[in-house]
């Protein structure tokens, strides 16, 4: 699996995991509230920034093209470009958590 669920678990990870975590991480009140549509939104505007182009952050996102040729005759899944694209991606955020990207705003929320 892509998600494994926890704790040695068999099976994919629970749909609502994501969501249960971060509603546990801001429940102290020292975090203001957020939710994965943030993270989709601030993960593709980082893209951006990377040099990744809208058109590859829409199809990654699986976000629906309305052009013609999408609706109806491109069923390409685009699944090379993608990983392309994630490849691209790790490498962006490693330099975030290594610390060599020096105009980051992200902060470590705990010692890796």
């Amino acid at each position: 699996y892509l998600f494994p669920a926890g704790r040695g678990a068999d099976g994919p990870m629970r749909t609502d995991s994501l969501g249960y975590a971060i509603r546990r991480f801001c429940s102290d009140g020292k975090f203001q509230r957020f939710t994965a549509r943030d993270l989709r939104r601030t993960a593709k505007t980082l893209m951006g920034k990377a040099g990744i182009s809208k058109e590859t952050r829409d199809r990654l996102q699986n976000h629906k093209l309305s052009d013609t040729s999408s609706k109806h005759y491109d069923r390409y899944d685009y699944l090379r470009e993608k990983q392309a694209v994630m490849k691209a991606w790790e490498k962006e955020l490693r330099s975030v958590i290594e610390g060599e990207n020096a105009q980051s705003n992200v902060h470590k929320l705990r010692a890796s």
